[in-house]
């Protein structure tokens, strides 16, 4: 990783000092939780070693890596300083070395580590490392901590040390591996055959030696031996290839070393790797069916059909071919690469293609500028291949060709072998002595010669002093003595404490007449094997737990949730989305809106949503309706991109929501919103129509002295006032229904009562407009517990109603029959009638039968909604019946009466007089001047002494000099309001004897309560009614 690599890929903090549990973003953290988490297991799944710490240096994350190598367990690693849990020295001196990422945090810039630097365990184990430190910035630039990557170099360096210091040692070693080995001259002939490779070709050294190849095995001949055999000697170059064995059905790993010297020579070895290869198709075919695994391993690896057209590309191949699936996927093979064409990967492509048989190719391919180890294998529709980079691996050939070179005289033929495969050979003395190791079995390890040789071999460095390990080794030994070969798997240490896992052998060595004359040690380590596999079966388990449980979660979502891929095909669906289709995930999976039952129109707006997505990369969202199992319905939807490694959108998530009821309620809000404009129009309307009279009417009055003309005008005046309050206290009453704040006084009230009472009310309307009206009431007489003045104002609204809505001169009749403890009345017209469309709504706030031009008579649609309240108050009904427009109406009440037997009364529409006042003094306090004026005009006819005040300190100054009997006192007054006046006036020396009246124009309980907290002795609601303000003084004074 160069350092520009690093410095992009650390340039923001991964996670916080408490990533596990904290989901808040804050400034030095800018991602979410999903982000940090997959950051994560990012860090916890590469190879190497990774620590971050904060900005005082102490531990926030360490991944699995790290936590082996350094010996510290995540959580107890959490908190420590840096130097604790990552201590290094220097290889040579041994003294500790300052640590780069408390330097990356201090200046602000990537270390780099020094050569030779050892990283010291926690258990003491040492490994050499290399790599860098870098610091974490957040958003601002500010250093908020750093992060450590190293590795373990251990391996690399016993590589190096192989490959400068190797040298085999003697054929005694080439009898005792498990590979076979054998050696051809210039003309093919064998000239030298080891004991594992004559049992395997079941011949003996006679029949095999100074013998031509293709003569002891004619079928050799054109197979792919012959071909390897002849290519490696011509081309003086190695060769490793697999191949099926000709004596049996296994599989076989070939090497071939032609000699670099003058005499011509072909060292071949090889092994049984049946059981690998039997893994190998089993891994294919298991990635075949899981993408995750494939995606998850180190090497490259593509996917080609019979017609050479790619299938698969995981993303390791993405970043070493340098382009995305999508780019190559369909795509032929020589198209997209044809600098491969007539090489050695075009054979061994087409040998498994052809021939169905595995291969294995190390070369150069110009165009990348790269060598390439790839391994193909034939499958059931067509190949698999794997590759990798192995660029540097060729440099360290080179480098190892070199010193071969340097060291062919020590013994050419089986240099190329020895050098290959084994961890570490010995010759041994039969009671176990260590005679002869090879350098890879010390140095490797870290030991020194001199602690092998000469040493019992189960006493080597490499064992643990475990007495039962000790006792199986010396048993192995023996056994071998005795002639017998020993094979295991067994523990090993390294010079660091490190523990691996080695395939050890020790086989005896005979000589001409069969006496045990030494033995052979010869081991592996498989240690990276061991992990491997045991990483691929957790990788696969947690692969399908993973599965399970984001499969179980989106299943029990509501909302639909979807994938698309680049080809606009749904790759996922829940079950939410598949029973709204009707369909099975079978059914559902690869096809596209269209081919699942989306109008043509909706699968083309879909199709151009999912192309906007993966050109901006941006979500994009809407709503639409669709049909499925549920029937029509409107759903939310959006569409996100899901972005590669590379930043470039791989797949298309969505989700759906069904918002049906939401869009039901937002119409509704939208035609609420719509009535209540059309009801202030109307109501601006009702409020002007009173007006203008009453504006014309003070002109008249002004400009005329005739009485006629004023008796008149006055008239007009008066009931359009009358109009005018009333439509005021409908809104308020209708307002208080609505809010349950309507409080009734309920007496024992006569029935004919409450009708008097409401057809004195309506009677100038009946009589202006030349109707008839007829009333029919029952001849028994008989009481209601209600308030008269809703109920008349219930019967006064329904009259009304029908002489607005009949033509001049029409019929109205009013019938009330008593039938057992209810009463029921119709109220019946001739007028334009109601059309059924209308009855659903007829009641509700500020309905209107007819929007059209009749509107300047519809009045604002409240006087049936107050009907319909005011009748439900007092436990009764009402309801409508009409044959259609042009036919009348009729309203239906029906109220719960009192079981008394009454007589009936005989003057039921006798009108009752409003007693007559006596002169008085009469204080006015209104800051309204024309309101004081008026009403003290209006008093002063009546023969009062009248005197005004405007605001609450001149009243309080009045009633001083004045000396009222009574005070009609307004409330919301500038300076002092009529409360404070009215508790100041109580508190002066006559003022307990004065009556004081509140009038204001609020009339809510709460206001009325509040006027007698401050002293009222009664309140009135503006404007007054003379009648209604000389019963309430007449009453106040006689108290």
């Amino acid at each position: 990783m160069s350092q520009d690599e690093r410095k992009t890929h650390y340039s923001t903090n991964p996670f916080d000092s408490k990533f596990a549990g904290d989901s808040s973003r804050t400034p030095e953290d800018p991602l979410s939780e999903d982000e940090r988490e997959l950051l994560k297991i990012t860090l916890a799944s590469i190879g190497d070693a990774v620590i971050c710490t904060d900005a005082t240096g102490r531990v926030t994350f360490l991944n699995a890596v790290a936590s082996h190598l350094t010996g510290w367990p995540e959580q107890e690693a959490f908190g420590q300083s840096l130097p604790t849990v990552f201590k290094i020295i220097n290889e040579a001196t041994r003294k500790e070395v300052t640590n780069p990422a408390l330097r990356a945090i201090e200046q602000g810039v990537i270390v780099e580590l020094a050569n030779h630097t050892i990283l010291v365990a926690r258990d003491g184990q040492e490994r050499p490392i290399d790599d860098s430190a870098a610091p974490i910035r957040n958003r601002d630039g500010k250093t908020i901590g750093a992060v450590l990557v190293f590795r373990d170099v251990t391996e690399r360096k016993k590589t190096e040390n192989r490959l400068r210091e190797l040298e085999h040692r003697n054929r005694s070693i080439l009898e005792s591996i498990d590979d076979s080995f054998y050696v051809v001259d210039a003309d093919w002939r064998f000239t030298y055959v080891n004991q594992r490779a004559l049992t395997y070709m079941k011949k003996t050294q006679e029949e095999i030696l100074g013998k031509v190849v293709w003569d002891v095995f004619p079928e050799a001949r054109g197979s792919i031996f012959e071909a390897q055999f002849r290519r490696s000697v011509k081309e003086r170059r190695p060769i490793t290839f697999e191949a099926k064995s000709l004596f049996s059905h296994r599989w076989l790993e070939v090497h071939l070393y032609p000699a670099s010297g003058p005499d011509i020579s072909l060292s071949v070895y090889y092994r049984d790797v049946t059981d690998r290869w039997e893994a190998s198709q089993a891994l294919l075919r298991s990635e075949e069916r899981n993408r995750t695994i494939l995606e998850s391993i180190t090497d490259a690896f593509v996917a080609v059909d019979q017609n050479w057209q790619f299938t698969y590309v995981n993303r390791m191949a993405e970043k070493l071919l340098d382009q995305v699936a999508p780019q190559l996927l369909g795509k032929n093979v020589w198209d997209a690469y044809p600098g491969a064409k007539g090489t050695d990967f075009e054979k061994a492509f087409r040998k498994a293609a052809d021939e169905g048989l595995a291969s294995t190719v190390i070369q150069f391919y110009p165009d990348h500028n790269r060598w390439y180890e790839v391994h193909t294998y034939p499958s059931s529709t067509g190949i698999s291949i794997y590759f990798r980079n192995v660029t540097e691996q060729k440099q360290a050939e080179a480098k190892e060709k070199a010193l071969q070179l340097e060291a062919e005289e020590s013994n050419a033929k089986f240099r190329a072998f020895f050098e290959q495969g084994t961890l570490f050979a010995a010759i041994m003395h039969t009671d176990g002595t260590i005679l002869e190791p090879n350098r890879m079995s010390w140095e490797s390890c870290g030991f020194s010669r001199d602690q092998i040789v000469g040493k019992p071999f189960w006493k080597g460095p490499w064992w643990s002093p475990s007495p039962s390990l000790s006792q199986k080794l010396r048993e192995a030994l023996q056994q071998a003595a005795r002639g017998n070969t020993f094979r295991s798997e067994v523990p090993y240490f390294i010079a660091d404490g490190t523990t691996r896992i080695a395939d050890v052998s020790i086989r005896p060595i005979k000589d001409e007449i069969g006496r045990i004359k030494f033995l052979a040690l010869s081991g592996m380590d498989v240690t990276d094997r061991k992990r491997a596999e045991e990483n691929l079966a957790r990788l696969i388990t947690e692969s399908e737990r993973q599965r399970r449980l984001y499969d179980t979660i989106l299943s029990n979502t509501p909302d639909l949730v979807y994938v698309f891929d680049l080809n606009h095909r749904f790759i996922y669906a829940n079950k939410a989305l598949l029973d709204m289709w009707g369909r099975t995930l079978e059914e559902s999976l690869g096809k596209n809106c269209l081919e699942l039952g989306y109008e043509p129109w909706h699968a083309e707006m879909h199709d151009r949503e999912i192309e906007q997505v993966i050109a901006t990369k941006k979500p994009i969202r809407g709503d639409v309706p669709f049909s499925g199992t549920q029937g029509r319905r409107i759903y939310d939807y959006i569409f996100v991109p899901v972005l590669a490694a590379d930043g470039e959108v791989e797949a298309i998530a969505g989700t759906t929501r069904d918002v049906t009821e939401r869009k039901l309620m937002e119409d509704a809000l939208r035609k609420a919103d719509r009535t209540k404009d059309d009801f202030l129009a109307l109501l601006a309307h009702e409020l002007r129509n009173p007006l203008a009279p009453l504006r014309n009417g003070l002109q008249v009055l002004s400009r005329s002295d005739d009485r006629k003309i004023r008796a008149t005008t006055q008239e007009i005046m008066d009931r359009q006032l009358t109009h005018m309050v009333r439509l005021v206290d409908d809104l308020l009453d209708l307002s208080r229904i609505s809010r349950n704040r309507m409080e009734l006084k309920k007496s024992r009230i006569f029935f004919e009562e409450i009708i008097r009472s409401a057809v004195e009310t309506v009677r100038p309307i009946i009589d202006s407009a030349g109707h008839h009206l007829e009333i029919t009431l029952p001849e028994e007489a008989f009481m209601l517990e209600a308030d008269l003045t809703r109920l008349a104002q219930v019967f006064s609204n329904l009259l009304a109603n029908s002489s607005k809505y009949t033509n001049p001169g029409g019929l109205i009749r009013l019938l009330a029959r008593k039938e057992k403890h209810r009463v029921n009345v119709r109220v019946e017209d001739n007028g334009i009638g109601i059309p059924a469309s209308a009855f659903p709504t007829l009641f509700e706030m500020f309905s209107q039968v007819d929007g059209s031009n009749e509107r300047s008579q519809g009045g604002l649609g409240i006087g049936l909604a107050l009907v319909k309240g005011l009748v439900e108050m007092h436990g009764g009904t009402v309801s409508v019946e009409s044959d259609g427009p042009g036919k009348g109406s009729t309203f239906l009440v029906s109220l719960p009466i009192l079981v008394l037997e009454l007589e009936p009364q005989k003057d039921r529409f006798a009108m009752h007089g409003t007693p007559k006042s006596q002169s008085r003094k009469i204080l006015v306090v209104d800051d309204n001047r024309d309101s004081a004026v008026s009403m003290s005009m209006m008093l002063q006819l009546l023969g009062d002494e009248v005197q005004v005040a405007h605001d609450g300190l001149e009243a309080v100054e009045a009633a001083k000099n004045f000396h009222p009997e009574i005070i009609l006192m307004d409330i919301g007054m500038p300076r002092m309001n009529g409360y404070e006046a009215t508790r100041r006036i109580r508190e002066q020396t006559r003022g307990e004897n004065i009556v004081i009246v509140a009038l204001s124009g609020w009339g809510q309980e709460g206001d009325k309560a509040q006027s007698k907290n401050a002293g009222c002795d009664g309140h009135l609601i503006k404007p007054v009614e003379l009648a209604d303000l000389e019963m309430l003084l007449s009453k106040l004074t006689q108290r």
